[in-house]
């Protein structure tokens, strides 16, 4: 069957991924498979377009890596440092409040050096609680109030690990790098998530794709830090 392609964004080989159509480079995981949530949330942010800008502009700016302290040699001028952040952003934090890492590392790496993920408080919510008052009452209230903060703050649903759709998380990922690779969302629709073509029109293919990648695109930032788990 053909599959109908606009022009290719990002050929697979540009960034070391797989090739959309070969489903046996997507892995299917059990609803209770327990791998490494740092290598999957890396497989995400590695295929945000705002990271490979990000990625791209620091090495166009330090393309002998002279400023990427930290490195253990020149075969590692994947790294980013907070002086060279700082001189080009004005916050030498600026890319662990935004990707929760120091060090920007080589998007093309399936697993990256050292790779390592950091939480930065650029976001909290003071409480107080009455030491003279039962405190289970206080702890459901603010656990109440934290959750609708966090949601709105998100804009998303935060959902209990054990209720993930796992299984989805490589379907994201193809879907991801099928339309990085050209394809339009309708055929996304019928051959990723597998919708019916007789039943389905361009259109409504077309929407549940857009829906799915929406969700795809955001996940990395969705997903908890391993020791922020909810």
């Amino acid at each position: 069957m053909r599959i109908t392609r606009q022009k290719s964004i990002d050929p697979p080989e540009r960034w070391n991924v797989p090739d959309w159509g070969d489903t046996s480079c997507y892995s299917k995981l059990p609803k209770d498979d327990d791998s490494d949530w740092l290598q999957w949330r890396w497989e995400f942010l590695r295929r945000d377009k705002e990271y490979r800008q990000d990625w791209l502009r620091i090495r166009a700016i330090d393309p002998d890596g002279k400023l990427a302290l930290g490195a253990k040699s020149s075969k590692y001028l994947d790294w980013t440092v907070p002086i060279l952040v700082k001189e080009q952003y004005g916050d030498p934090f600026y890319f662990q409040k935004k990707y929760k890492v120091k060090k920007l590392f080589n998007p093309a790496e399936q697993t990256p050096h050292q790779l390592a993920f950091y939480p930065f408080p650029s976001n909290s919510v003071t409480m107080m609680f009455d030491l003279d008052k039962g405190l289970s009452e206080q702890i459901k209230r603010a656990r109440s109030i934290l959750i609708k903060c966090q949601k709105g703050l998100r804009g998303v649903v935060i959902r209990d690990r054990d209720s993930e759709e796992k299984s989805e998380w490589p379907l994201y990922l193809r879907a991801i790098d099928a339309q990085d690779q050209g394809i339009v969302l309708s055929e996304i629709g019928y051959e990723i998530l597998k919708l019916d073509r007789e039943e389905y029109g361009r259109l409504e293919a077309k929407k549940a794709a857009f829906d799915f990648l929406d969700i795809a695109r955001t996940f990395w930032k969705k997903r908890p830090l391993p020791f922020m788990k909810p």
